[in-house]
C-alpha cells in the first residue's frame, strides 16, 4: 500500500499519468460530475441524459431497480454511478484492457464495446483528456489537504 501510495504522489506532482488504477475511485466520479454535467445534478441533456453523471435510462436500468427519475437525486446517482465504475472495470478487465482512468473514462463516454475496440473518436479521445486532468488535480487537491501546513516563526 505505500509503495502504491508513494507511486502515485510521484505520478500525480509530475503529472505522469499512470498505467495502473492508482486514483480513488471517489475522485474519478467526481472528475465525471464535473465533464458530464459541471457537477449539476438536475441537469439533463440534449438526447435525455440525466442528473450529474448524464446517466442514459439504459444505463441507469443496468444498475438501479428504482424509476429513471432518481437520477437527479444525488445519492441514487452516486450509488449507480459507483456501480457502473466496477462494471467497466470488470468488463475491461475481463477483456483484457489495462483499467486506467483514461480507458475507464473512454468506456464511461464511448460504451465499454468502443473502448474495448479502439473505435474511439477525436470527442471521446478529448472528454478521456479533460476526465483525467480533473483526476489528477482532484487527487493532487486531495493529498496537499493531508499534509500539515507548516508556518515559519
Amino acid at each position: 500500500m505505500l509503495k502504491r501510495t508513494l507511486i502515485s504522489l510521484f505520478a500525480i506532482f509530475c503529472g505522469i499519468k499512470s498505467e495502473v488504477q492508482a486514483f480513488s475511485k471517489e475522485n474519478f466520479l467526481k472528475a465525471i460530475r464535473h465533464v458530464e454535467s459541471g457537477d449539476n445534478h438536475s441537469a439533463v441533456g440534449s438526447h435525455g441524459e440525466r442528473g450529474a453523471y448524464q446517466f442514459k435510462r439504459v444505463v441507469w436500468k443496468q444498475h438501479a431497480k428504482n424509476s429513471f427519475s432518481n437520477a437527479f437525486e444525488p445519492e441514487s446517482a452516486h450509488d449507480v454511478a459507483s456501480q457502473h465504475f466496477d462494471w467497466i472495470v470488470n468488463t475491461l478487465s475481463k477483456s483484457g484492457k489495462q483499467t486506467n482512468a483514461r480507458n475507464i473514462a473512454l468506456a464511461w463516454n464511448a460504451g465499454v464495446g468502443s473502448a474495448t475496440r479502439n473505435k474511439i473518436s477525436v470527442y471521446n479521445k478529448d472528454y478521456a483528456n479533460r476526465v483525467e486532468n480533473l483526476l489528477l488535480e482532484f487527487e493532487r487537491q486531495e493529498i496537499l489537504a493531508k499534509i500539515p501546513q507548516i508556518s515559519c516563526l
